[in-house]
């Protein structure tokens, strides 16, 4: 029996590329397998970075509030009118900065939750009243209407997190 080169040629041919189509099929998998163990860990990694930036909210949050309270440790117990100018001196710049701060930070910690709207309404119906009253507090306080155990005692409300948040920090 004799072989046209020409159809070995088509036969080997054909071999060949069949075989570079398995191992381009394989490889091609592969891939796939590597993609979706990629996106896994994307998705974990964007997870624990929500987390993350959550505590970071949360931490500058407290530590403002901490500046704030040991700020206001070293004012007045109650600004009266004779000692409204030495508080305008010494305290009230200080003391407004401090509470701005806080504020802002505040804030950042509700823009950081608005990927978790639980948390984010619980934070609102049991802080911002108590944040708004703290506010008052500070201006009734330079008005000689609130003392500084007052304003003290409100912080430490807003010092303390929500059982809910405890998953979280």
């Amino acid at each position: 029996m004799d072989i046209d080169p020409i159809s070995a040629g088509s036969m080997v041919a054909a071999f060949e590329s069949a075989r570079w189509a398995f191992w381009s099929v394989v490889v091609s998998t592969g891939a796939a397998f590597i993609s979706l163990i990629t996106a896994v860990v994307a998705f974990f990694a964007l997870r624990t970075w929500r987390d993350e930036a959550i505590e970071t909210a949360k931490r500058e949050w407290k530590k403002s509030i901490i500046n704030l309270n040991m700020r206001l440790s070293s004012a007045f117990g109650t600004v009266t009118p004779q000692r409204s100018a030495s508080y305008d001196t010494y305290h009230r710049e200080d003391l407004r900065a401090l509470i701005d701060a806080s504020v802002a930070c505040w804030s950042s910690l509700l823009v950081t939750l608005e990927q978790n709207h639980r948390l984010r309404k619980n934070i609102l119906e049991k802080y911002a009243r108590a944040y708004l009253e703290l506010i008052k507090m500070f201006d009734n306080y330079e008005e000689g209407k609130a003392t500084r155990d007052e304003i003290q005692m409100k912080i430490q409300e807003l010092y303390v997190f929500p059982p809910e948040l405890y998953d979280y920090f």
